[in-house]
């Protein structure tokens, strides 16, 4: 009976989500869980082995052996990189139980959202400050007209990036809330890769920089206005980065298991390999300096990702520098 419920027991302490350890009152470990043995990374040593001889990490070895000589209270303590938050409480015939909740996603989700806010800020503050000094000198001097005229031009600019970078905020927001519906429907790619390039055609062609599509008719099941937003959003940022005389191309292949592959494509300045496995990241930029000179808001290549995620693709980028990057996702076909 006494070995039916000790079985009973540890199978119910396996069951548990976080780590279960127990300790005797000489700091020996008396029993753990599945949980505690995976996520701490404990041996499957019998009962009664000392802590000192099977836990590791010294932070993780002072916390349980000052567990078995009184309670700890939600204590958080860090292994490797994942974070654990830390209870115990003695038991009854001497020594402590402690648990382990794995707390590591939550502080990840912490740090994107400092992350999020202090880049946020900083984008605002930037266009912010240009428009708060130009008004100044406006208001409090009299600049010569050609002068007053150079401030007006950029005060509307940075207004139009702050209005911009709203504007991108906002459908971000939508788009990791899960508040976007799709509508998908058959489309081909031409057409719609024509409409978000059509803004941009005079500022490409004081640039001598030409549009090539290739394949354009064949059909993708996805949403009109978010296709339209992928085109707008690579277009914009190849139309950026890609140098006088240059081209941009969209090629349009049928891919395997019923999808379409599109990849854009220009011959730029390129991404450096290091910065390449983040460029779908918000606010990121392989070049800073020179990102904020040409403009963009830096969260282009983030709709993007989650767009064509949405519509049930995926999207990947290849990049070599000085030679240009391309982009390239795949949709339903049509």
């Amino acid at each position: 009976e006494l070995g039916n419920e000790r079985d009973e027991m540890q199978t119910l302490i396996d069951c548990m989500a976080e780590g279960v350890v127990a300790v005797t009152d000489g700091a020996r470990i008396l029993r753990t869980n599945r949980a505690a043995r995976e996520l701490l990374d404990l041996p499957e040593a019998g009962s009664d082995a000392p802590v000192a001889s099977i836990v590791r990490d010294p932070e993780l070895r002072a916390a349980l052996e000052e567990s078995a000589i009184g309670p700890i209270s939600a204590r958080e303590i860090q292994l490797g990189d994942r974070h654990f938050l830390l209870s115990s409480r003695p038991l009854d015939a001497g020594g402590a139980v402690s648990t382990f909740l794995d707390v590591s996603e939550l502080r990840r989700l912490e740090h994107i959202r400092r992350d999020f806010v202090a880049n946020a800020s900083h984008e605002l503050k930037t266009p912010l400050t240009s428009i708060r000094g130009f008004a100044e000198t406006l208001v409090e001097g009299d600049p010569p007209e050609e002068l007053r005229a150079q401030f007006v031009r950029s005060i509307y600019e940075n207004a139009i990036r702050m209005q911009n970078l709203v504007e991108d905020l906002l459908d971000l927001s939508r788009l990791e809330a899960g508040r976007w519906e799709t509508e998908l429907q058959s489309m081909p790619l031409g057409p719609s890769a024509g409409a978000a390039w059509a803004p941009s055609v005079d500022r490409a062609s004081e640039t001598a920089v030409v549009l090539d599509v290739v394949d354009g008719d064949l059909k993708v099941l996805a949403d009109p206005q978010g296709l339209h937003q992928i085109f707008r959003n690579l277009l914009e940022n190849a139309l950026r980065h890609v140098g006088e005389g240059g081209t941009i191309r969209i090629a349009v292949t049928e891919g395997g298991a019923g999808f379409i592959e599109i990849a854009v494509s220009d011959d730029g300045e390129g991404i450096p390999a290091e910065s390449l496995p983040r460029i779908f990241e918000r606010f990121y930029r392989a070049d800073s300096a020179r990102a904020r000179e040409v403009g963009g808001t830096g969260l282009g290549l983030a709709i993007v990702r989650h767009l064509v995620v949405a519509m049930g693709g995926s999207v990947s980028a290849e990049s070599e520098l000085g030679r240009g990057t391309t982009i390239r996702f795949t949709l339903p076909k049509g």
